[in-house]
């Protein structure tokens, strides 16, 4: 399924993903990854590119902070 998204709209939803997940936005953890590191020309067009890089982001910062990811589904 293709989508047009924008990199704002990434960054707002790796938060979203965080928020519900640890109680706590992405500036209250240390600066562990660079979230444009995840993000790649497939992420505008396609669902799936653009919902795994929201999924690998959220993975790698709790792993970063030393918090199980996931741990709260």
């Amino acid at each position: 399924m293709k989508t047009k998204y924008k990199y704002k709209d990434f960054v707002r939803e790796v938060n979203r993903t965080v928020e519900s997940n640890l109680g706590c936005s992405t500036l209250d953890l240390p600066d562990s990854i660079t979230l444009i590191d995840y993000w790649h020309s497939d992420c505008e067009k396609f669902d799936q590119d653009f919902w795994c890089a929201v999924d690998a982001a959220y993975e790698d910062l709790s792993n970063n902070c030393g918090i199980t990811p996931w741990a709260t589904y």
